[in-house]
């Protein structure tokens, strides 16, 4: 189910982003297509978390910044997730 969300974009230059982003959001993308399971990634469900996790994994950001712009919270939550997945 979706629900009505407002995203506000801020403004950020070319300069600042890894050089690899790109590439990073196609891989990202291309691996959630195929958890998807050919459903739409706009009508599927999804944890943000693990979305958010995966941007800043695949970008080779360290834990320690991953931490930071994740959250505590939300690094914690994910990491657990991750290892128990294993």
């Amino acid at each position: 189910m979706l629900t009505n969300t407002t995203f506000q974009v801020s403004n950020v230059s070319c300069s600042s982003l890894p050089t690899n982003v790109t590439d990073v959001l196609i891989s990202v993308r291309q691996e959630w297509e195929l958890v998807a399971g050919g459903t739409s990634l706009l009508h599927c469900e999804s944890p943000v978390g693990l979305l958010l996790f995966d941007i800043v994994a695949k970008l080779g950001i360290s834990t320690e910044e991953q931490r930071r712009l994740l959250g505590s919270a939300l690094f914690d939550d994910v990491t657990r997730f991750v290892t128990k997945q294993g």
